[in-house]
């Protein structure tokens, strides 16, 4: 206004640029557990159906995983027969960043070992995977240079809108992974615990201090507290 009525001699505000906020991610909701009943409960894991998107078993044993580790999607694709191991008597899942091997992590956080939930031991995935030679969900895979799982996760979402009746758009694979983080803070799991579980980065000093592997029993213990809203 001053400007404009003579006031003052030059606009000050002529050389100021408004800056664009960053682009965020699309937001993602965690699937409540009436979402969950839906999904475990649809043909995939009730009837043995085996969609041809769904890449064979990966279809059933993926989302279940995700479920009770929180393990990103590419993660859990990339698992070999020789990433799930045993120490003091704890099954776990070793994720390490090896890019000649074809295995690939979202930064050094994400080097870790989650112990396996006792319900997937329960359902088989020890015997099922253990010592398996290569890749445990061979038939995993996606056209030019794609990461390994983009075609399953087109599928997924296929599925929760068309199969399951989940719209929300919101809603997708990557939603198991907030889920159980909402899991974790229920149980009463600290934050430092369900972080290294998730390999989110932790914004304390101190945790870089160290050998840089977190004792896997109190992982383990962790692991166990979290109660499944499913059967």
């Amino acid at each position: 206004l001053g400007y404009r009525n003579e006031l003052i001699g030059a606009n000050p505000f002529n050389d100021i640029k408004l800056v664009k906020p960053a682009r965020r991610d699309k937001p993602r909701l965690s699937f409540t557990p009436e979402d969950l009943k839906l999904i475990f409960d649809s043909a995939v894991f009730t009837k043995g159906q085996r969609p041809i998107g769904g890449a064979g078993d990966a279809a059933v044993w993926i989302p279940l995983i995700g479920l009770m580790t929180g393990m990103r999607l590419e993660e859990i694709g990339q698992l070999r027969g020789a990433d799930i191991k045993q120490q003091e008597e704890i099954w776990y899942f070793d994720l390490d960043h090896v890019p000649e091997e074809g295995r690939w992590l979202k930064n050094d956080s994400s080097r870790r070992q989650i112990p396996i939930h006792p319900k997937l031991i329960e359902l088989g995935l020890i015997k099922r995977f253990s010592g398996l030679e290569g890749k445990i969900f061979p038939l995993l895979k996606s056209a030019g240079d794609r990461q390994l799982t983009a075609s399953w996760s087109q599928w997924f979402g296929r599925y929760l809108r068309q199969d399951v009746g989940i719209t929300d758009k919101r809603k997708t694979f990557h939603s198991l992974r907030h889920t159980f983080k909402d899991l974790c803070r229920d149980a009463g799991v600290p934050k430092e615990l369900h972080d290294r579980l998730t390999g989110h980065v932790s914004s304390d000093v101190g945790d870089g201090y160290g050998s840089g592997t977190y004792p896997i029993r109190p992982l383990a213990v962790a692991i166990s507290q979290i109660q499944l809203p499913i059967e």
